[in-house]
Formats: C-alpha cells, sequence, structure tokens
C-alpha cells in the first residue's frame, strides 16, 4: 500500500507498507486460493484500512493482479474483501497493468524516441512498445518467474532439467512475438520488477566496481553459467539472498537474457516502478480536466495498430471516426455525454467493420466478437462491452432484450451504447460508398428538427438512402427528426 498527498502534478510519498501473502503460490500451483491466504489477506488490509483513516485518505484505489485474475474462486476473494474491509478491489488486465506502467516509464524518456519496456512479474511479465505520445503496443506473456517455478514443481522433473526447461518455456513465448517488434524502431530497453532489482544486487556484490544501474548481458550470462545448476537452498545461501527471491532468480535471469537476446540489446536500464506508485500516479493524473482528452490520442493509435494488424480499410475507418466524432460534438446538448463516452466512440468507429477479416457477411457481429477478444489498456470490461455493441449495431440491426450481450450490460451502459450506437450509424450511412465524398458537414435546427448539410463530392443518391435507412435510432431515442442536405461540389 502507498499513501501519498499530492500538490499540483507534484505526487509526495507519505507511507509505503509491505506485507507478503502467497496468493501467487496458491493460484499457480493449485488454481484456487485457500481459505487460510484469503484471510491472512483480509486481516492485513484491516490493518492498512487502519493506516488510511489515520491519514484520512479521500481517494482509494485497490487493484489486483495475475495472482486474482487467474484463480477459479477470485469472485469469493473480492466479496469477502468488500464485505469485510470495505475496500473495493478492481481487477486489472494485462494490457491495464501495461498502460499504467508505460505512462510512468515514459516520463523518463528525453526524446521522442521509441522504446520497449519490461515488467517481470511472479505470474505473468508484460513487455510493451512506447513513446512520448504512450502506449503503442502492448503483450503479456506466460512466463512469471514464480509460475513457471511452480510449473515445473507440479509436473516432477528432476531439478537437473530446470534450466532447459525454463530456456524452453521462455523461448516459445517469446518466439511468436518476433514479427510483431521487427515493426518498430526499437531505441531503448526498459525493465522493472522485484527479481530484476535483486539480480542487479547480486551482480553489484559479485563482481564489484562501479555499482550497476542497469543490467549487462555479458554478465548476466556469466552468472547464469555459475548459478543454473544450484539447488534453492544453495542459490539462498551462496548469493546471501532471501529464500523467496532464491526461488525464482534462475527463473527471472533466462527471462531477461533471452528478452535481451530477442532485442538485440546490450544493455537493459532498470527503474523502480512498484504498480501502487503507479497507481498513485495515475489517480493524480485523472484528475486533470485534461486526461480522458489526451487519451484520444493515444486510443487512436493503438486501435489503428489492431486494425492494421487485421488488414483493415484504415482510410475508411479514420473518415467515418472524423465524422462521428463530428457530429457528436454537434450534438452535445442532446446527447449530454462527456468525454469517456467520446473515445468509447472513437474506438467504436475506428473498429465498427474489422469484421470483414473474418466475412463480409454479418461483419457486425463478427467485429463486435473481436472487440470482445482485444484486452484494450483504456478501458475497463463494461467500457469494452460498451464499445462491442456499439460497433455490432452500426449498421442494420437495432439493440433488443433477445440480445444477451447487450442485456449483460448495466442499465446506465445500455442507454450508451444506444446513444453512441445511433451517431455511429449516421456516420458510417454517410461513408457508405467508401470512397471519402463528403468533404464537409454542418448542422442546423429548424422546427421540424435537426438538418445535416454535407459537401458532396459524386451523385448523392446511394448516401441519401442510406442516411434515411439509418437514422432510425437516433430518431427514436432522442425523439428528434433529422434532415439530410446535400451541397453537390462542382469538380
Amino acid at each position: 500500500m502507498c499513501i501519498a498527498e499530492h500538490i499540483g502534478k507534484k505526487i509526495n510519498l507519505l507511507e509505503n507498507l509491505s506485507h507478503p501473502v502467497p496468493l501467487g503460490k496458491d493460484t499457480f500451483r493449485s488454481g484456487r486460493l485457500a481459505r487460510e491466504t484469503i484471510n491472512s489477506c483480509i486481516e492485513i488490509l484491516l490493518d492498512y484500512r487502519k493506516v488510511m483513516q489515520m491519514f484520512r485518505s479521500r481517494n482509494i484505489t485497490a487493484c489486483a493482479t495475475t495472482a486474482i485474475r487467474e484463480a477459479a474462486n477470485r469472485d469469493i476473494f473480492i466479496d469477502n474483501v468488500r464485505s469485510q474491509t470495505g475496500i473495493e478491489v478492481e481487477v486489472y488486465s494485462p494490457a491495464q497493468t501495461s498502460f499504467l506502467l508505460s505512462e510512468q516509464l515514459k516520463k523518463k524518456i528525453k526524446t521522442n524516441q521509441c522504446s520497449a519496456g519490461f515488467s517481470l512479474g511472479a505470474g505473468r511479465s508484460e513487455l510493451m512498445v512506447f513513446s512520448k505520445d504512450g502506449l503503442i503496443y502492448n503483450a503479456s506473456l506466460d512466463i512469471g518467474f514464480m509460475k513457471m517455478n511452480q510449473e515445473f514443481r507440479r509436473n516432477r522433473y528432476t531439478d537437473e532439467y530446470y534450466p532447459a526447461f525454463l530456456e524452453t518455456t521462455v523461448g516459445n513465448e517469446l518466439r511468436p512475438l518476433l514479427p510483431e517488434f521487427a515493426k518498430y524502431a526499437i531505441q531503448s530497453l526498459y525493465g522493472t520488477g522485484q527479481e530484476l532489482s535483486e539480480i542487479l544486487f547480486v551482480l553489484n556484490r559479485r563482481f564489484g566496481g562501479e555499482p550497476r544501474k542497469s543490467l549487462v548481458l555479458k554478465e548476466l550470462l556469466k552468472l547464469y553459467g555459475e548459478i543454473k545448476g544450484y539447488s534453492t537452498e544453495e542459490l539462498f545461501h551462496k548469493l546471501m539472498i532471501s529464500y523467496d527471491k532464491a526461488e525464482g532468480i534462475i527463473a527471472a535471469l533466462v527471462t531477461v537474457i533471452q528478452l535481451m537476446r530477442m532485442f538485440k540489446a546490450s544493455e537493459l536500464k532498470l527503474f523502480s516502478l512498484p504498480l501502487g506508485e503507479c497507481l498513485l500516479g495515475n489517480l493524480v493524473a485523472r484528475k486533470s480536466e485534461h486526461y480522458t482528452a489526451q487519451l484520444a490520442t493515444g486510443i487512436s493509435s493503438y486501435v489503428e495498430n489492431i486494425g492494421n494488424a487485421l488488414s483493415f480499410d484504415a482510410v475508411h475507418a479514420q473518415h467515418v471516426a472524423s465524422l462521428a466524432l463530428e457530429i457528436f460534438d454537434a450534438t452535445r446538448q442532446i446527447h449530454l455525454m462527456g468525454q469517456s463516452e467520446r473515445n468509447y466512440l472513437l474506438a467504436a468507429a475506428m473498429l465498427h467493420d474489422i469484421g470483414n477479416v473474418i466475412a463480409t457477411r454479418a461483419r457486425h457481429k463478427h467485429s463486435q466478437y473481436i472487440v470482445n477478444a482485444q484486452d484494450f489498456p483504456f478501458f475497463n470490461d463494461e467500457e469494452k462491452g460498451i464499445i462491442a455493441n456499439v460497433v455490432r449495431y452500426h449498421r442494420s440491426s437495432l439493440p433488443k432484450k433477445t440480445h444477451p450481450e447487450f442485456m449483460a450490460l448495466s442499465h446506465p451502459a445500455r442507454m450508451t451504447v444506444m446513444k453512441l450506437a445511433s451517431l455511429l450509424r449516421i456516420a458510417d450511412s454517410l461513408e457508405n460508398s467508401q470512397r471519402q465524398n463528403i468533404r464537409k458537414i454542418r448542422f442546423d435546427c429548424d422546427e421540424g428538427g435537426m438538418i445535416i448539410i454535407i459537401d458532396c463530392l459524386e451523385e448523392p443518391f446511394s448516401i441519401e438512402n442510406s442516411f434515411n435507412s439509418r437514422k432510425d435510432l437516433f430518431e427514436d431515442f432522442f425523439g428528434i427528426k433529422l434532415k439530410l442536405v446535400v451541397e453537390r461540389t462542382r469538380t
């Protein structure tokens, strides 16, 4: 737990408490959290709660990562914590964790260069590409140091095979990522994680000289060659590290060595970025009135990368998104939505036809499936559900009570879907030829309702027909009649 005060953008850390609980060992060994572990965690959180009250903390965020996310009884754990401590725990996806880390890492970069960041965790590891503009790409890897250790023990291999098991497991996880990371001109490699810091500590004590601030590949290879055959007890005694760290240090070494080889990096720069401090930084950033608006640039780049990976029509997607946002801004006094909903519309508009990669028939349903399959760093599960449903209803069909994914949303979320889908339907109808014929769009009102005036390059018959067939959701929801006026551009 981290407690801080902030004045403006400055964060002053007041308290930093840590108490280990074997959540990961339980989940990675048996797939469930033991009752004793849950009870221990609740006792610690009750003590933390007293400290929060002492500091009169006004904003509290609690997040859980891999160990809770992958536990079969995670819902029981979350409910027990809520009922006994009053603390609401949000389970973060791998992409949300990557986003928090990249937001802090990018502050360390002096130029606008493209960099890779690596966070070594107990259950999973996060690999991300980012720049000053934010997160560009992320991948969640199933190679946590504790998880690999538990999997090896569960299979009852003899210890002599441990290094080979690790090298194979890590290699198999990294190999498919080579083509993706080859797309980016990555200049530097950054890393964070307690096990990486422990390796640095061992290197500084073992090899002497000036204290190291980064991990150097040739030194890592030398250390690995010396200790890869050690048992946990030998690592504990000979390296003079804690028993918990001794259990994970070989797995951490193999992971970072193979990662550096993949990026052809001789050095990995280390930064201490505990997730708690990243959360604090994000809490403060969210208080800025410009925070959500600034996210739009990152969202646009991120979803465009998703589209490019699936060979979507980028020009069409960008044009529909531009029209949709213009309509959103012009109708704010009608729909009364804010910047967060505008970002949902941006993502939905960019990905509305992504289902074409599966089939053009029923592509809106395929698009919904693909959006649901994504792990967005900017959106939680309900927000992703909103975006997926907006994509689903951008064409002819309308939301119905018989549609399970729509009805699974909360009532406010369903209303947001209907509002945003009504705007996206209009935007997509104006770009139905996929030839970017609309050059300008204006809005006016008369006694009969709202008038949309477009400047069109070609004959408008197909646009008018498409518009008239898809304005229904807007008119039904808001009770306002829409009329299209075309001013054809002469060339």
